[in-house]
């Protein structure tokens, strides 16, 4: 994963920039800033396709992510609900506390962006669900 020192001088970061990496079927991300592995502050962009699951997981710190286009859809709880998805359309914004599980599904090819502190770890509520492997 491609990162960058928090210390970092003024720069501009532009989509051709960004160095996209698959982390499960259908979801690719990329650093803007930062490093997730690492303690301080942190900006990565999430691509996920259209209809791609994204199962109950939950993370180490708090996740902010702004929608930056598409049609994103996400829920809270331990397990993948389809009628717990709430839609978010570009320039919404939702805040997931630290330890709390969540889900996603896009209904179109979107793209996020999350804010958060690092060191930032995502756990899957039922490894049988993880795509990791």
């Amino acid at each position: 994963m491609q990162t960058t020192s928090s210390t970092d001088s003024h720069r501009i970061v532009t989509p051709d920039d960004l160095k996209w990496e698959t982390v499960i079927p259908g979801t690719q991300i990329a650093v803007v800033a930062g490093d997730p592995t690492k303690p301080g502050p942190f900006v990565i962009r999430q691509k996920t396709a259209a209809g791609a699951m994204v199962p109950a997981h939950w993370h180490t710190t708090t996740e902010n992510v702004t929608v930056l286009q598409g049609t994103f859809a996400m829920g809270i709880g331990e397990k993948f609900d389809k009628t717990k998805l709430t839609r978010m359309h570009p320039g919404d914004f939702s805040t997931v506390p630290a330890t709390v599980p969540h889900f996603a599904m896009p209904e179109t090819d979107v793209i996020v962006q999350l804010d958060a502190m690092g060191p930032w770890v995502t756990n899957v509520v039922n490894p049988a669900d993880d795509p990791r492997g």
